[in-house]
Formats: C-alpha cells, structure tokens, sequence
C-alpha cells in the first residue's frame, strides 16, 4: 500500500522517513514482532498471527546461538500425515515427514513469514542409539524437548522448551479446532517404527510411524 499526500491538487509519495516523521508506520506486523525479537523485547507464549495460524514463542534463544532468535509453534496442527511409511530404522534424518514440513509445508507459507525463517540444527537418536545432526527449516521438536526427559523414546535430545511447563501448554488443535494428537522426531527406543507423540491433553503417549491420521507441529525458528 502506497501513502500519498495530496496539496493543491498535487499528490505526491510520502517516503518512509516522511512517513516516520508523522508517526505513521509502514512495517507489518510480522517486521515489528521480529524486530522486538531482535531487541529482546518478546517473551515465551506472545502470539502472532498470520492467515489462519496463531504462532506462539516456545524458547527464546534457545539453540544458545550468539544472535536474538524465537522458536515458534503454530497452535494449529498441520497434516494428518505419516512419519514415515515402514520402520524408518535412522528415525528423523530419514523419515517421510521430514521431507514433506520441509518441502510442501514451508513453501505453502506466506514468503514474508519464510525470509525470517532460519535453519536450526538438531540431534537426534535413532532406535540403536546412534545420533545424528539435521538442519532444517521445519522441525518436529523432540520428546524431552517437549516433556523436559525420554518417556517412550531411548535418549534425551535437548532440553524442554520453557513454554511447556505443564501439559495444557502442550495442547494443540487440528483442523476442525479440536485437540489432536502430533508427532515429535524422537523414535522408540525398543522397537522400530514406533514413535513417540503428544497426547490431545498434553500427555505423551507413542505409536507406530505409518498411520497417516497423526498431526505434525508447526514449528521453526526466526531471527
């Protein structure tokens, strides 16, 4: 949207420094909440919402990176969709949903929302024990970065995201705005193909990576 000024008749453009001088401000609300992210003046659970998500901060600098950063959850579920289809023996690294929140997913966002967006690099566990590294732009978060330790999963990876101090901070919707279940990334460590998932009351609870009526979270963060 352009702002004018109009004397005698005449329109004429205003700038952004014009515009600044009368008090107006031309940064949406997306520029202005990464900009108070930028001078640290957010704080876990402010919300923002574009098109029919509502993101909520769930860490801030969180990955102890030397720059201003938020981690984002989306309080509405994407999908349903399978982890993966058969057992997915790496878990995370090599699973199906990876591929899709970082394919169809991210490119389905608004392109304001994806130039903020940056890579955030992960361990994980797989089944066996041995872990892996992954960057992503999407990520699914890891059991004891949902929980604060393993419950259903082998190994803990990373530490609880500080908006999840109680499991009603854990709940999230689905389409139709009812509590739903949601992947994390973090595999069973007993058995192949099985995974653990946030409960719709916030509870953890696990189950096999192929049934394709399991949401994922929305999740990633900016800077």
């Amino acid at each position: 949207m352009k702002n004018y000024i109009s004397i005698n008749g005449n329109k004429s453009e205003l700038t952004a420094e014009q515009l600044a001088q009368l008090g107006i401000s031309t940064e949406t609300p997306l520029q202005q909440f990464i900009d108070r992210i930028r001078s640290n003046e957010v704080n876990i659970h402010d919300t923002l919402s574009i098109g029919s998500y509502d993101f909520e901060i769930i860490g801030l600098n969180h990955e102890n990176e030397p720059f201003p950063n938020a981690t984002l959850m989306a309080k509405q579920l994407v999908g349903p969709m399978q982890f993966h289809d058969g057992e997915c023996s790496r878990g995370w690294i090599d699973s199906d949903i990876r591929k899709r929140l970082n394919g169809e997913v991210y490119e389905s966002l608004p392109s304001e929302l994806r130039r903020h967006i940056i890579c955030t690099e992960k361990n994980t566990h797989s089944c066996d024990g041995e872990v892996y590294k992954t960057t992503d732009k999407l990520f699914l978060p890891s059991e004891s970065e949902m929980f604060g330790s393993a419950i259903w999963s082998g190994y803990e990876d990373g530490k609880r995201y500080e908006a999840f101090a109680t499991r009603h901070n854990r709940i999230r919707v689905n389409g139709d705005g009812n509590n739903d279940w949601y992947w994390t990334r973090s595999p069973s460590g007993v058995t192949y193909g099985i995974v653990a998932r946030v409960g719709h009351s916030g509870h953890a609870g696990h189950y096999w990576a192929s049934p394709p009526d399991v949401f994922a979270p929305l999740c990633f963060r900016v800077a």
